[in-house]
């Protein structure tokens, strides 16, 4: 199955990246994140270098930055999948060199959702 996991990453975050229609780039982002949520601890890190490697740290904050949807959802899923993503020190590091932090205090000020506050915050 880890042979199969960069397979199925890389055309998420391409539609979160480049996706044109809005739901199909919020469903990527849930799908990215459960996936991030659903690995067993051990393949966790497998999964969150695959999503970076695809590009995916840089298309989550956009998303959570300012994104293409209005939708608080796909933002919340967004700084879900970043602080999961955040987990791994390495990944941490980069998410903060992206601008990520900057992102998700953002999506924090603006939100008029609770759960995209604390999904951002736990971030």
């Amino acid at each position: 199955m880890a042979g199969l996991l960069p397979e199925g990453i890389a055309p998420l975050v391409e539609l979160v990246r480049n996706g044109e229609d809005a739901q199909a780039k919020a469903e990527a982002t849930r799908a990215l994140w459960r996936k991030l949520a659903a690995s067993a601890e051990e393949d966790e890190d497998e999964v969150a270098e695959a999503i970076a490697q695809a590009g995916g740290i840089a298309a989550l904050i956009e998303l959570a930055r300012s994104g293409d949807s209005d939708d608080e959802e796909a933002k919340e899923s967004a700084a879900n999948a970043l602080a999961d993503l955040a987990r791994n020190h390495a990944l941490a590091e980069a998410i903060a060199q992206a601008g990520g932090i900057a992102a998700l205090v953002e999506l924090m000020v603006r939100s008029g959702s609770e759960n995209s506050s604390m999904s951002a915050a736990d971030a």
